[in-house]
């Protein structure tokens, strides 16, 4: 079985426009930005469309105090790792359910130039928070790309609270040895982009919005850090969109990973969509797969070493 390729990709999982597809100065604007944020909703503006209506009052009028929603929406989520060796054979997994990860990881071992493939998305939906992690050897491309998307919602006695927003996000993105080819910016990346807005809102009311992202015109590690207050009305609910995503080819690497946090004055109540949690971030948000690949990627490198000495011997003798 092979997996589609980009374009068909998104035709297949439409809720991945945009994003995947994003440079570092492409996940800068906003009109990228929109049109993942309307695809994202469409999944939820049915169902959800009566529960909102009496919220919104109107951008004018402002919004009316409502009571709390009886059932905070469910969560959705994507995951999929996905690799390409050089002769066209393809590597993938990939689904819509939520997990605690996927691992893709392999070797070509009939050939003696060290094609090696190893990727993964690492995701604690608890805290919650999603990563993923990639790297490839000689001629093989490859992207992963972790994805959630969750409902908040405050209540309370009172119109607005003044909400606390912590969040931290990472992207590294790097060459292996030095020898591989860098290529464009857009195959060799990783974006950590998180952002919140009123559920259901066709003016796409944003609450705040951040992005880390690293690529071969700005290698290294990038993070973000927010610790902010927000007001926002009670009773109603938003949307949390997470994402993390990385591409690689020809012998390098990428990670992304993102965590956010809400906290809430004394007699208000944060209500979060079913399986997701709300927990402190952590200090430096490193993926948890990158140990992994320390021992993996050793592990490959010996191989293709031994595989090509040993076809240095043949060819001698």
């Amino acid at each position: 079985m092979h997996p589609p390729s980009r374009a068909c990709k998104h035709r297949k999982f439409p809720r991945t426009v945009g994003i995947c597809r994003l440079s570092p100065m492409e996940a800068e604007g906003v009109p990228s930005v929109q049109s993942m944020e309307m695809g994202n909703r469409e999944m939820f503006r049915t169902a959800f469309a009566g529960a909102f209506a009496t919220a919104l009052v109107g951008m004018g009028a402002g919004f009316a105090q409502a009571s709390p929603v009886a059932t905070v929406p469910d969560a959705s989520y994507y995951n999929i790792v996905s690799f390409t060796e050089p002769n066209g054979l393809q590597h993938f997994d990939s689904t819509h359910l939520p997990t605690t990860g996927l691992h893709v990881q392999g070797a070509n071992t009939s050939d003696i130039q060290n094609e090696f493939w190893n990727g993964t998305t690492n995701n604690n939906y608890g805290v919650p928070f999603v990563n993923t992690a990639i790297r490839v050897g000689n001629g093989v491309t490859g992207s992963s790309e972790s994805q959630l998307t969750y409902y908040v919602e405050f209540t309370g006695n009172t119109p607005t609270v003044d909400i606390g927003v912590k969040g931290s996000g990472n992207a590294t993105y790097g060459e292996i040895d030095g020898t591989g080819h860098a290529g464009n910016p857009g195959e060799n990346q990783a974006v950590a982009l998180m952002y919140m807005i009123v559920a259901n809102d066709p003016f796409l009311t944003q609450v705040f919005r951040e992005v880390a992202s690293s690529d071969s015109s700005n290698p290294g590690t990038h993070l973000f850090s927010l610790d902010q207050q927000f007001t926002v009305h009670t009773n109603v609910v938003y949307e949390v969109f997470m994402d993390a995503y990385t591409s690689a080819e020809d012998k390098h690497f990428a990670a992304a990973g993102l965590d956010p946090y809400f906290t809430v004055p004394t007699g208000y109540s944060i209500l979060t969509s079913s399986g997701i949690g709300n927990a402190p971030p952590a200090a430096t948000p490193i993926p948890a797969a990158l140990p992994l690949f320390t021992t993996g990627l050793g592990a490959l490198g010996l191989l293709g070493r031994r595989r090509k000495k040993r076809a240095l011997r043949d060819r001698q003798s």
